[in-house]
């Protein structure tokens, strides 16, 4: 509890100095964008997506923790207006160290140094209302500036780097066309289960049933009339129906699907696919992956007939 503690009292006062530096890291980003992005860079930013609650907080935190990948973590999050300075801080204070970060509240860290979702970042050229986009709604500018900002930081570190945030699954469309080396890797897991967790988590963080959580698909709004099993088992089709749909296009050699009770004996299959040769210095054995009942038979029962429900009415 200390440790945490003292870790938002740091947190405010790096908020504090950046409210006074940013204006000079404002001026300061297109002279670097412009610098790093002139230098061809052949690394690749990789897109961790899927449903919510489907592995993949854990899968970003064993990824990460070796060094070879550029990521964002959550010192870096606090310049997400910024973030190559943001990035280039966490780089030149924690060098080599490993994050050793394996836990997570709904997607949430807590150490400096752990992974970030960073949602702020892709709000920069990204809508707050919407997760699935087309190109066409992005401004050009936009995507322009998109493209030289990752590129600028993969030039200047030499790393390939990797984001986890799962509205980045419903914008495949568009990260794609911005970034045609990208790599995918799409997590899923029993349906059931993944209802299941969401559920619990809308209950602990004493979310309404009739307000929208996590991702949202392209017809959300509809989706949020419907009873709270209903709702979550047609989220939960809407966004891997289409993360499959718009993955079609990108080439077998950049993407990957894996099912997250499959997750740790395909751990080095992910590590061949990525190219790290390092190695993930995680023993897989501790990762600790299960599918149990944790609701009521009433609400697993809703659940089950939810989606099964949603399949005979949308189709497999």
């Amino acid at each position: 509890m200390r440790l945490m503690q003292r870790a938002l009292t740091l947190k405010t006062y790096i908020k504090l100095i950046l409210g006074i530096i940013h204006p000079v890291l404002i001026i300061l980003l297109p002279l670097y964008r412009r610098k790093f992005s002139k230098v061809e860079t052949t690394h690749r930013p990789i897109f961790i997506v899927g449903a919510p609650r489907t592995g993949s907080t854990i899968l970003y935190q064993v990824l990460t923790n070796n060094n070879e990948l550029l990521y964002i973590d959550n010192l870096a999050s606090l310049f997400h207006r910024t973030m190559p300075f943001g990035i280039w801080l966490s780089q030149v204070l924690f060098r080599n160290k490993q994050h050793n970060s394996f836990s997570s509240k709904y997607g949430n860290t807590s150490s400096f140094h752990a992974p970030s979702e960073s949602q702020a970042f892709w709000f920069r050229w990204f809508p707050k209302d919407r997760d699935f986009v087309e190109v066409s709604d992005i401004d050009p500018v936009k995507i322009d500036n998109m493209k030289k900002t990752v590129s600028s930081m993969m030039s200047h570190h030499g790393k390939d780097i990797i984001f986890k945030n799962l509205a980045c699954g419903q914008r495949i469309r568009v990260l794609f066309h911005v970034f045609p080396n990208a790599k995918f890797i799409f997590l899923r897991r029993d349906p059931r289960y993944t209802a299941q967790s969401l559920l619990l988590a809308r209950r602990n963080l004493n979310i309404q049933d009739s307000a929208w959580w996590s991702v949202k698909p392209k017809l959300y709004r509809k989706y949020n009339s419907y009873s709270i099993h209903r709702k979550l088992a047609q989220q939960i089709w809407s966004v891997e129906k289409q993360i499959s749909e718009d993955i079609r296009e990108i080439p077998e050699t950049n993407k990957l699907e894996i099912r997250y009770e499959e997750l740790p004996a395909r751990l080095y299959e992910i590590q061949d696919f990525l190219n790290l040769e390092f190695g993930l210095d995680f023993d897989v054995d501790d990762l600790k992956i299960t599918n149990r009942l944790n609701v009521s038979e009433t609400d697993w029962e809703a659940l089950e007939t939810a989606y099964k429900e949603v399949i005979l009415r949308e189709g497999n």
